[in-house]
């Protein structure tokens, strides 16, 4: 299986699972006087533990192979990329920006970058995590596991 697909299957069997934890959920308790419940907890249980092991051996199998391949300190770098973008997306250059008009107490304070700064660090980081999520898009749709 390629890790595209096991990346598929990973979050089918994250569905699944949560599914599974709601209908366990929804099928805890009945009311007295009935002589079933809805379902059965331990073949529910069962089910989620099926499913569970299922993907921690996918998740594992991906791993080794990004570890192997050399894409695990790509998948760090994008991670952190991500965050930074973050920070810069959310940036406030003019935050402590203060005017106060007709008063000789004015203050006037100036950001150390530009908003065209601001943008240009942006879109660098945005081109590197694409350049980044093709690579790993590459790997993952040619690499077996």
């Amino acid at each position: 299986m390629k890790i595209a697909k096991a990346m598929k299957t990973i979050s089918r069997l994250k569905g699944e699972i949560s599914q599974l934890y709601s209908r366990i959920e929804k099928s805890m308790s009945t009311i007295e006087s009935n002589a079933n419940f809805d379902e059965s907890y331990s073949e529910l249980v069962n089910a989620v533990n099926t499913a569970t092991a299922q993907l921690v051996d996918l998740k594992n199998r991906v791993q080794i192979a990004n570890i192997n391949g050399g894409m695990f300190a790509k998948i760090l770098e994008l991670g952190e990329l991500k965050n930074t973008l973050k920070f810069y997306t959310q940036l406030d250059i003019k935050s402590g920006v203060i005017t106060q008009r007709f008063s000789e107490d004015t203050k006037c304070f100036k950001s150390q970058i530009s908003v065209a700064t601001k943008n240009g660090i942006i879109e660098h980081l945005q081109k590197e995590i694409n350049d980044i999520t093709d690579q790993l898009d590459e790997f993952n749709a040619v690499t077996e596991i």
